[in-house]
C-alpha cells in the first residue's frame, strides 16, 4: 500500500512521488515522471529515492528547477529519536538519483517539515521547522546548490522567525524573479495565551 505525497509539473510532463506505508517498503520512496504526450504510465520506470525507510509520512516536498532540468526532492527523515531534513536530486535527463544529503544534521533535536523552492540561478531554497532551541520550533532557511552544499553564511541555516510558541507549515514563493525577491509564510503561535491561537504570517526577503 503507498501514499501520494507530492507532484511537481515540468516543462515536459509531471514528477509523482508516493511513499510505502507497510513492510517491507514502509518509509521508502518512489517517483515516476509521466510525459504529457504518455496515455498508460503503468509501463514507465519507477524511480527509489529513498529507501532506507526512514521517510516520515506527509513531510515530502519537491520542486523543479527549470535551469537544471532536474527535481530537488526533501523529506523529514527519522534518525534514532529525532528527524533530520534529508535530501536527493533527480536529473530528468537520466533520471539518475542522487546519494541523500543532509540540510543540517543534528543528533539531538529535529528538524521537521521541509519546503523546497528553486531559484532562478541553479540553486535551491529549503525552509522548514526547527526544535534546537526547547520544545518549541523556529523557521529556518537554507540555500544549497545541487550536490547539496550550503550557500548561507550559516552552516546549520538561517533563522528567520523565533517568536514565542511554535511557527510551522512554512511555505516559500517567488514574487519577483528578476530581483530574487521571495515571500514565506507561515503559521504562527505566538499570540497564545490561556489558549492556543494561530495565525498566518508573511514576511517577504531579497536572496541578494
Amino acid at each position: 500500500i503507498y501514499d501520494f505525497e507530492d507532484a511537481v509539473q515540468t516543462d515536459e510532463g509531471v514528477f509523482v512521488i508516493w511513499r510505502g506505508t507497510y513492510t517491507p517498503e514502509a518509509g521508502n520512496t518512489f517517483a515516476k515522471y509521466i510525459p504529457f504526450d504518455i496515455t498508460d504510465p503503468s509501463d514507465l520506470d519507477i524511480l527509489t529515492i529513498n529507501n532506507t525507510g526512514n521517510s516520515y509520512t506527509e513531510s515530502i516536498s519537491m520542486d523543479y528547477s527549470k535551469v537544471l532540468n532536474e527535481v530537488l526532492v526533501c523529506w523529514q527523515a527519522e534518525i534514532g529519536e529525532v528527524y533530520n531534513i534529508h535530501c536527493a536530486t533527480v536529473s530528468l535527463e537520466n533520471f539518475a538519483v542522487s546519494n541523500y544529503f543532509s540540510i543540517y544534521e543534528d543528533q539531538m533535536h529535529s528538524q521537521l517539515n521541509p519546503f523546497v523552492k528553486a531559484t532562478e540561478h541553479s540553486t535551491y531554497l529549503v525552509s522548514w521547522e526547527d526544535e534546537r532551541t526547547g520544545n518549541s520550533s523556529d523557521l529556518y532557511i537554507q540555500e544549497i546548490n545541487s550536490s547539496g552544499d550550503v550557500l548561507l553564511d550559516e552552516a546549520s541555516g538561517v533563522v528567520f522567525c523565533d517568536a514565542s510558541f511554535n511557527q510551522f507549515n512554512s511555505q516559500l514563493e517567488a514574487i519577483d524573479n528578476q530581483n530574487e525577491v521571495y515571500l514565506t509564510f507561515w503559521e504562527d503561535d505566538r499570540s497564545s495565551g490561556k489558549e492556543f491561537v494561530t495565525n498566518i504570517f508573511v514576511q517577504k526577503f531579497c536572496r541578494i
